[in-house]
């Protein structure tokens, strides 16, 4: 559970009507002295020593009940661990916790109605117990009611940390909670138990993944139990490319009002949201100002539909409709649902062919695994059988570009006009392939004829696809954002608070004038910081960044940069002649920890992808290159490869490098595959020719 604080699940259920002390006291009486026999347990199983940590146990306790002549509902939650720390980097996780400060509302004759409370105690291994005064913790946001942190002194291996919180919230109904909760944990877990205790009237649908147990259901008076008991789990392994919720032990649960009807497959409940769209009442009109003084009769509905997005991108509207600060547009990657029925509203009034989605996201799975639709987002599509997607607006998104992990998902879906479409419920999301998104780096290499240990690199860069965004937010600032939109289209409109929101954007604009040196200056600190993670090295004389496209508009889909740099010591002598380390110029490579080669989990990755790299090697006068032989391999399979070629022409030395993924997702089975071509991509990484005096 994930309401306000992280909610494990864990709770010995109880109406309180007593002040501070008292209900400390009560608190600590049930969950430390009347614990269950697991939260006494002083050792973790001998098969665990070599854990940093183990969760000897954990529960989470969920007490919902009806009360009061309007029949309010109370929710009591406790969440319990209790955790061996085994060595040094467990205890030093842990000697600083981070907890909501314990609080209590009461009602107007003084009984509690509501409260938060954390009592933590570290248990030393001879049995002597210490509880922690939490009172001297310090507020991390001044002022606020928001976390504290304390130190926690005097902590070591062999300690155990054991503590809880309790929470008791009321509300006027009954509360609509979903929730997915992994068993698998950082720490493995000998015990872990999850109860919710509900009055019968109340619905509890749940579903098991991957392993993981059933609730079962008892009954106790005018209640229904379902506790989950799992135990000897272990942590969460260490793998590339994973999407938890789809590959590790889950369970997945819903309450609701018994009045609510519970759809066993989330594609109905998604079919019945869309019918919101039938009932639209969005004002249009600064959209229609826009069009009718832009548009022009030459524009067809597509281009019209597409001008209407970069509208709605734009920082001006993106204050209008969203209220969001027009200053640093770089910061906004979310927009909210007005977006899509601004878009409806307009394509129905003009008659636009176009189709509403709601497709699940790849790391939840498909509707039938769902029990909520916060994976969820929507999609417009623009025609129907060669149309073109729209996606919520995100800096730098472009019409017909949406977000990787919808690819391959089937949709749910609503058409206009209907008689178009009436046979029509679902659609599988299309999935990109290698060559659509793809980088390619060109680095020119050349040496200091004074100093064969300085290189000097140009280098140019350019992707496309969903490997653009990293580079986006690489090299470009929020000033750079601002110039994009200052462009005539932008700046006239007819209706007077427009016209301010334009003024407001000038302003900011200017004033970003000002802080553009600053924003260059980090920018530059942040590429040069880039370029030393990526080709393990360290630079010096960064210059010339010159940004062909960004890649934001259709008629230039592309980024596109080039700049130049020095790498100091970047050969080593060796009598007369120099190592150069020229594999490092593919970048960082994915080097498999032995962990990492053995897996028994599906692969999930965001996307095909290539990366094709050329470096360019001018070769000192009086040198010649020896080496080069180990720099051809090709390894390559149905899941991806890495190829390389070397050659040396005239005074150059010319390579080339191409790695790819093709698939999105694999199975366990097709693991080895990947390491393959993985492996041979970090052994290029580590290749050295030698330029040898002649």
């Amino acid at each position: 559970m994930k309401r306000g604080i992280l909610l494990f699940v864990c709770m010995g259920l109880l109406q309180l009507s007593f002040g501070q002390k008292d209900l400390e006291s009560k608190l600590k009486q049930i969950y430390w002295n009347n614990a269950g026999p697991e939260f006494r347990q002083m050792k973790a199983p001998a098969k665990w020593k070599n854990e940093s940590a183990v969760i000897l146990a954990t529960r989470v306790d969920y007490l919902g009940t009806f009360a009061g002549v309007r029949k309010s509902f109370t929710e009591n939650i406790v969440i319990h661990y209790r955790v061996l720390l085994q060595d040094k980097a467990s205890v030093r996780e842990y000697s600083e916790l981070t907890f909501n400060q314990n609080k209590i509302k009461t009602n107007l004759i003084g009984k509690t109605n509501a409260y938060s409370f954390v009592a933590v105690k570290i248990v030393k291994p001879d049995g002597t117990e210490k509880i922690m005064d939490l009172s001297s913790a310090v507020k991390t946001d001044v002022g606020s009611e928001k976390d504290s942190k304390m130190a926690v002194p005097d902590l070591d291996q062999g300690d155990i940390i054991d503590f809880f919180i309790a929470i008791q919230s009321k509300e006027t109904d009954v509360p609509n909670i979903t929730e997915s909760d992994l068993l698998e944990e950082k720490y493995p877990v000998v015990n872990k138990q999850i109860r919710f205790i509900v009055p019968r009237q109340i619905n509890f649908s749940s579903k098991s993944f991957r392993g993981a147990p059933e609730f079962i259901k008892t009954k106790q008076g005018k209640n229904n139990i379902y506790t989950l008991i799992d135990t000897m789990r272990g942590r969460a392994p260490e793998v590339l490319w994973d999407f938890p919720h789809r590959t590790s032990a889950e369970v997945r649960y819903k309450i609701s009002n018994g009045k609510t009807f519970v759809h066993q497959d989330e594609a109905l409940v998604a079919r019945e949201a869309l019918q919101n769209f039938d009932y639209n009442n969005q004002d249009i009109r600064y959209i229609e100002d826009y069009v009718n003084q832009n548009a022009g009769e030459s524009k067809s509905q597509d281009e019209v539909v597409k001008e209407i997005y970069y509208l709605l991108r734009s920082p001006i509207f993106q204050k209008a409709y969203f209220d969001i600060d027009q200053g640093s547009p770089l910061d906004n990657h979310y927009v909210s649902e007005r977006f899509f029925f601004l878009l409806n509203k307009y394509l129905k009034k003009y008659n636009i062919e176009h189709e509403i989605m709601i497709v699940p996201s790849r790391n939840y799975g498909p509707f039938c695994d769902l029990v909520n639709m916060s994976s969820c987002d929507l999609l417009l599509k623009i025609g129907k059988d060669s149309g073109y997607y729209l996606s919520r607006p995100t800096p730098f998104s472009i019409p017909g570009e949406f977000p990787y992990l919808f690819e391959g998902m089937e949709a749910v879906l609503i058409g206009y006009p209907k008689s178009n479409t009436a046979a029509r419920f679902n659609e599988e999301i299309p999935v990109s392939g290698k060559e659509s998104n793809l980088t390619h780096s060109r680095y020119n290499l050349s040496f200091d004829s004074s100093d064969l240990s300085k290189i000097l690199v140009k280098r140019e860069v350019s992707a496309k696809g969903n490997n653009k965004a990293y580079h986006q937010y690489l090299i470009f600032t929020n000033h750079d954002y601002l110039r994009e939109y200052d462009k005539p289209q932008y700046q006239n409109f007819s209706y007077s608070e427009i016209r301010n929101l334009v003024n407001e954007y000038s302003y900011l604009r200017e004033k970003s004038e000002q802080q553009a040196v600053q924003e260059n200056y980090e920018r530059e600190r942040r590429v040069e910081d880039d370029i030393e993670s990526e080709l393990d090295t360290k630079i010096s004389e960064y210059k010339n960044l010159i940004i062909t496209s960004v890649g934001m508009w259709e008629d230039m889909p592309d980024t596109k940069y080039s700049d130049e740099f020095v790498i100091d010591n970047g050969t080593k002598k060796a009598g007369k002649n120099f190592i150069l380390e020229v594999g490092k110029f593919i970048e960082k490579q994915t080097e498999l920890s032995d962990e990492q080669i053995q897996r028994d989990r599906d692969i999930h990755m965001g996307f095909a992808r290539t990366f094709n790299s050329e470096v360019i090697i001018i070769i000192p006068e009086g040198f010649s290159v020896e080496g080069i032989d180990n720099l051809n391999i090709n390894v390559s399979n149905i899941y991806g490869g890495f190829i390389s070629s070397a050659r040396v022409e005239q005074n150059k030395l010319l390579i080339k490098t191409s790695k790819y993924y093709t698939q999105n997702h694999c199975t366990s089975a097709d693991w080895p595959h990947m390491v393959s071509f993985l492996n041979a991509a970090v052994q290029f990484s580590k290749s050295k020719i030698l330029l040898k005096k002649l």
